[in-house]
């Protein structure tokens, strides 16, 4: 015992110190003599505290050890399972889910896209609190001064956030809030959700594109298919959690965005000849935005097929009537379902486009 500890503190290139060593050397010195406790026990303090071990639950830290930020934006990761960002967070430490409402970006979508964006977060909501214990912290302003600051509020080391949106106002937000991240001192973790890894085109080889379809569809074929991931079996809620100033109602946003749009769109609505441009199908694709809601529209898609998926799901293009007129594109698809099921009309991916892809 006594060459073990001395040879830990003399050569401690050759030996890194461990917490499990040393724990294990503690357990051993209390089956010795006590006159052997007595003499090691300067080596296990040396062990304890040598400098290597200090920088490397130093490092420990910078690597994400404390609170995990999973950033929500809204653009494709309203969801629990197959989310890069939720299991990563579950493995590094207490998570901390945050959405943030950015009227410059959020604000901006019309009246059905709100709805949506609104069912999705309420669904996320509730699943997190009742199936994990975990509060999803609702703020609201630019991300890139909210995030630092709820990141200071819980000590996070790490922020979780899906890859850059097609979008550009919301592109432009996740880059000036990993930025402002980056300055604080947070790590940031970076996540997709694309079918295959390994495409050459991805990330900044975009330029690789192959020029014709044939060359891109072959390609894509030659990539790793990604197997989708279940929901995290656990996540660690953070005590206490930053304070949440809680999911407004989805007409007040539309009232507040109504207000926010251009003045020639509020002169027409004011004077009530605004004609309305709701889309055909809306109903269904609001109803795919609830918990599991597209995961099991999927699976219907997949094993019962296209047809008896857009059968079974669209009925109706336009909404009961409210006392307006429905939209021209509304009325042209409910005179479509006239003659028949929606699988004589509609087009070979027209049912899953309709229905998933807005959730």
């Amino acid at each position: 015992v006594h060459c073990i500890g001395l040879f830990m503190v003399t050569a401690p290139h050759l030996v890194r110190p461990r917490p499990r060593l040393a724990n294990w050397l503690s357990s051993f010195l209390l089956l010795a003599p006590s006159r052997a406790l007595v003499a090691v026990r300067p080596f296990i303090h040396a062990v304890q505290h040598h400098p290597l071990r200090q920088r490397s639950s130093a490092a420990a830290a910078a690597d994400g050890a404390g609170a995990q930020l999973v950033w929500l934006t809204g653009a494709e990761d309203l969801r629990l399972s197959d989310h890069g960002g939720f299991e990563a967070a579950s493995a590094a430490g207490a998570v901390v889910p945050v959405f943030v409402l950015d009227p410059a970006v959020h604000l901006s979508y019309p009246p059905p896209r709100l709805r949506r964006l609104h069912r999705a977060l309420s669904s996320l909501e509730a699943a997190l609190s009742e199936e994990y214990g975990v509060t999803l912290v609702v703020r609201r302003g630019g991300a890139s001064a909210v995030l630092p600051q709820v990141a200071q509020e819980c000590g996070a080391t790490a922020c979780h956030v899906v890859a850059d949106d097609v979008e550009a106002p919301m592109r432009v937000s996740q880059r000036a809030a990993c930025a402002a991240l980056a300055d604080s001192g947070v790590a940031l973790r970076r996540w997709d959700g694309a079918l295959r890894s390994g495409c050459p085109w991805s990330g900044a080889a975009a330029a690789s594109l192959p020029p014709t379809f044939p060359e891109y569809a072959s390609a894509a074929r030659a990539c790793t298919l990604v197997a989708a991931a279940g929901a995290p079996k656990a996540l660690t809620p953070l005590e206490p959690c930053p304070t949440s100033e809680g999911l407004p109602g989805v007409e007040a946003w539309i009232a507040e965005a109504a207000a926010a749009a251009a003045p020639a769109v509020r002169d027409a609505a004011a004077r009530g000849s605004a004609a309305s441009t709701e889309q055909p199908f809306e109903e269904v694709a609001l109803a795919m935005c609830g918990r599991g809601a597209a995961s099991a529209a999927l699976r219907t898609y997949v094993v019962d097929g296209a047809a008896a998926f857009a059968d079974a799901t669209f009925s109706r293009a336009c909404p009961p009537s409210g006392g307006g007129s429905p939209s021209l594109h509304c009325a042209g698809h409910e005179r479509l379902l006239a003659g028949g099921p929606a699988s004589r009309v509609f087009a070979l991916r027209e049912a899953a486009t309709r229905a998933i892809g807005p959730a």
